[in-house]
């Protein structure tokens, strides 16, 4: 069975599961849905694209909305501004900066 994708696509999944008797990861596994393996695999691709989607809600998504072109996603050929944050007191800090690929700060 493949892991769902969309949200309504894991909501049908969830009540199937759960029609059947599922109802949790650790019921999943042991009724031998996933491996544990697998399902590892299939947590952390579901956190990184969740991570991609995030990002880009906050860089491409904003930089295209403005018609910067040229930035906004760390790729070939773009300008390649980044910020490195660290969490102080539950507060963002900005701790490096680099801009068109250079660092700056």
């Amino acid at each position: 069975m493949r892991w769902p994708t969309s949200l309504t696509a894991i909501m049908a999944h969830d009540a199937h599961m759960a029609a059947a008797g599922v109802t949790t990861v650790l019921d999943a596994v042991s009724a031998g849905e996933f491996s544990a393996k697998r399902m590892r695999r299939e947590i952390f691709a579901a956190t990184l694209e969740a991570l991609a989607q995030a990002l880009a809600t906050v860089t491409a998504n904003p930089a295209r909305a403005l018609g910067l072109f040229d930035r906004g996603e760390l790729v070939h050929g773009k300008r390649a501004d980044l910020l490195r944050v660290r969490m102080v007191d539950d507060v963002p800090v900005v701790v490096a900066v680099w801009r068109q690929g250079r660092k700056v700060m």
